[in-house]
């Protein structure tokens, strides 16, 4: 997969646009990413800025309804 997605797991969401990664590496602002776990359809949002090592500030808040015990995160298709 490494090939065809850069992918991090989320490890915190709150009712912000930021949220909190496993790590930043591979994103940068304007990216179009797909926020997806095991009990929510895929959803897409843009990257507006990346904060320090462990933040995303997304366009949009990502739903309540994806949890970081479903295995919530991000991934971008290279």
């Amino acid at each position: 997969y490494s090939a065809s997605f850069t992918t991090v797991a989320i490890v915190a969401i709150d009712t912000t646009p930021v949220v909190q990664v496993s790590s930043v590496t591979g994103f940068l602002k304007g990216d179009a990413v797909t926020v997806v776990s095991e009990k929510q359809p895929e959803i897409q949002r843009a990257i507006m800025e990346v904060i320090g090592t462990t933040q995303l500030r997304l366009d949009k808040p990502i739903p309540n309804t994806y949890l970081v015990a479903d295995q919530a995160r991000i991934f971008k298709t290279l």
